[in-house]
């Protein structure tokens, strides 16, 4: 099975995009998506509930914090992480907030 070729860090691997823009422009280019982006997200959904089975609470937990590095760094798009974050606290508050209302 061949390598795929080194990549710098932080820049997006899509052929279809444009890199002779240069680095910070091409970083620009990128968008939070916030729907599905996969032909089978059933399967890619699977799949990450899969990687956790067996693992302890910590072992888990480092899974997850490993994954959301590695994704970070594929997408390399500063502004596109923050909105990531933001929006993730926001769904985690409400759903505490939501949590906390059922009891």
């Amino acid at each position: 099975m061949t390598q795929p070729p080194e990549v710098p860090f932080g820049y997006c691997r899509h052929p279809d995009h444009d890199r002779s823009a240069g680095d910070a422009a091409h970083r620009r280019i990128m968008a939070l998506l916030t729907g599905s982006n996969f032909a089978k997200p059933d399967e890619a959904l699977r799949a990450i509930v899969e990687a956790h089975r067996g693992l302890s609470d910590a072992q888990s937990a480092d899974l997850d914090a490993a994954l959301v590095l590695i994704l970070a760094d594929h997408i390399g798009d500063l502004a596109a992480l923050d909105e990531a974050i933001a929006l993730a606290k926001r769904r985690m508050l409400a759903a505490e907030q939501q949590q906390q209302q059922q009891q």
